[in-house]
């Protein structure tokens, strides 16, 4: 979700003033660009919400499938453990477990699979359901984190349509300490472009001021 750009929090936080900081010079300009900042970070809010959604889903189908091996893999033990036994045809038990792992999993079973080679078989289920465990929680991890990012821009988002245009230094360094999902949106939009955009608005209106000062 984010690109390689690199900001530190001094030009991060100049960047949150440019864009949002109000002052004498502020005109119906400024407005707009209040106003498409916050469509952005609701954008982004979605994009975020909708990659933690889909991360969740893909960790529930992997635990899905990670449960099936774990239970393929009990019942390869047992078989193997009756072959052992005695307790039931070697033949046929190879032949019905090669029609459930050679066919399904293409995993090879040898006519004369000795109950060794069964337990071996399951090894391998067990440790590929032990992998897919892993990879699911690593992707709870990061749904959480997206849904938090996408939380965080939701709000700030807001916090920019309830305002008049008036932030205190002390509320952006708030919300740039302390809401991650901002500086990313910053980083992959490229602040140098929106602070350039502020900066360009903010000189308009001075020359504007300046003029009308001039003809009084």
């Amino acid at each position: 979700m984010t690109d390689s750009i690199n900001l530190n929090p001094v030009q991060v936080n100049q960047a949150s003033s440019a864009i949002l900081a109000a002052d004498s010079a502020q005109n119906s300009m400024e407005g707009n660009s209040k106003k498409k900042l916050a469509e952005i970070l609701m954008k982004e809010s979605d994009n975020y919400s909708s990659d933690s959604d889909s991360k969740s889903q893909k960790a529930r189908e992997l635990l899905s499938a990670a449960d099936t091996l774990e239970n393929i893999a009990t019942s390869l033990r047992k078989k193997a453990e009756q072959m052992r036994r005695n307790e039931i045809d070697k033949k046929e038990a190879v032949k019905s477990i090669s029609e459930t792992v050679a066919t399904e999993y293409e995993i090879p079973v040898p006519e004369n699979a000795t109950p060794e080679q069964i337990e071996e078989i399951a090894k391998s289920f067990e440790k590929k359901a032990k992998d897919m465990r892993s990879q699911a929680d690593d992707l709870l991890k990061q749904s959480e984190e997206s849904q938090r990012y996408a939380k965080q821009l939701k709000e700030q988002c807001e916090t920019i349509e309830r305002s008049d245009g008036s932030f205190s230094n002390w509320q952006l360094e708030s919300a740039r300490a302390h809401n991650e999902g901002l500086n990313l949106v910053f980083k992959k939009l490229g602040i140098y472009r929106l602070d350039a955009e502020y900066k360009e608005q903010v000189a308009y209106s001075q020359r504007q001021e300046a003029a009308q000062k001039g003809k009084v």
